[in-house]
């Protein structure tokens, strides 16, 4: 898996810059024999994919790669012993399992600029400088993205569901939860005994992820709230962002001019020299619709599912900060807040040295 996953990268990085600019073209000989050495799958991979078009060929080649990834994945969404009795381990899996994260500085590329602090607008360009629309069709990333207007972003305002808004929320958990990620959180909380009898299956699931993520609740007024708008879409108080922990949300608004980037926040929790765009997770500075949040750490490029499960799972079988080291490189916590007791406040991964989020 980790040598499909590196081999499939690694033709991402370069199939992209050709894409953007078909002048650049690809050199599919010296491709193959840099990913030579990464097993028979993937050389089969190559030689079922030639053609005089070399951009149409690395393409075929990459969309076979990921199949290939997605097919071995869905073969380890069970659960091992270790997994179940460390939360650190089985984010890692999900890390693993999210084979439709985007490739970071190809499939998505940013532009953090100058670092900020205290809200001081630093950056004088948009955040988002490339985002391949091939990647971002995904069935769940679409189906989330329908689900980001549905909301008013200032607190207090009671919330209306219509029936046309029920059905995309459920468009979304149906593919959600076919996905790998979802598939191991499913099996590791029924292994754990946090989910009732009638949620052991897909179908059961997914009604029990719509009650804990879409049911509304009283914050400042009846109904004004949920776990997915907080965490997901944002809301906003007394010129304060509230949540707005997603990447995909931010570059909706970035791309409506309803956000208005400031910078990166320098203490960043990786390890590593990595300069600013090659990272999953990153905290930043922003104004959105009137009000600013001085500090908000996010992934970026992971999928929607991957996010929606580790939340699920760090609320459900952790506490309230969860040390985490991901991927071998994040030092974050993952925080969940409850509401009223029962009641996903927030979710988001907290950067280690910063100051804290909600």
């Amino acid at each position: 898996m980790e040598e499909l996953t590196s081999a499939r990268k690694y033709c991402v990085q370069q199939l992209i810059p050709a894409v953007r600019n078909p002048e650049v073209g690809v050199d599919l000989e010296a491709i193959g024999e840099h990913v030579q050495n990464s097993g028979s799958v993937v050389q089969e991979i190559f030689d079922e994919n030639q053609g005089e078009d070399s951009i149409a060929a690395l393409k075929a080649i990459v969309a076979s790669l990921q199949a290939k990834e997605q097919e071995l994945a869905q073969g380890m969404v069970d659960p091992t012993s270790d997994e179940l009795g460390d939360l650190e381990a089985a984010a890692n899996k999900l890390w693993i399992l999210d084979t439709n994260r985007l490739v970071a500085g190809a499939e998505l590329v940013l532009n953090f600029q100058e670092d900020t602090r205290y809200g001081d607008d630093n950056a004088h360009e948009a955040l988002f400088e490339y985002v391949d629309g091939h990647a971002m069709s995904k069935s769940t990333f679409m189906a989330f993205y329908k689900l980001l207007d549905n909301y008013t972003a200032e607190a207090g305002v009671t919330e209306q569901v219509t029936d046309e808004e029920k059905q995309e929320i459920f468009a979304f958990l149906d593919v959600a939860v076919k996905t790998p990620v979802m598939q191991y959180v499913m099996k590791y909380l029924n292994a754990s005994g946090k989910l009732p009898d009638d949620a052991q299956d897909e179908y059961g699931f997914k009604g029990f992820l719509y009650r804990l993520w879409f049911y509304f609740y009283s914050k400042e007024a009846r109904f004004d709230s949920s776990g997915f708008e907080h965490v997901f879409a944002g809301d906003t108080r007394d010129g304060k962002v509230g949540g707005m922990h997603n990447w995909i949300q931010l570059l909706v608004q970035e791309r409506k001019s309803e956000l208005n980037y400031l910078g990166y926040i320098t203490s960043r929790g990786v390890d590593g020299d990595e300069e600013p765009g090659s990272e999953y997770l990153m905290s930043i500075s922003f104004d959105w619709k009137g009000a600013t949040k001085t500090v908000g750490s996010s992934f970026f490029g992971t999928s929607p599912e991957f996010e929606m499960a580790l939340y699920t799972l760090f609320f459900l079988c952790g506490g309230e900060r969860n040390p985490v080291k991901l991927a071998d490189r994040y030092n974050i916590d993952v925080v969940c807040y409850t509401f009223a007791g029962r009641y996903i406040g927030t979710c988001y991964p907290h950067v280690h040295g910063l100051e804290d989020d909600e």
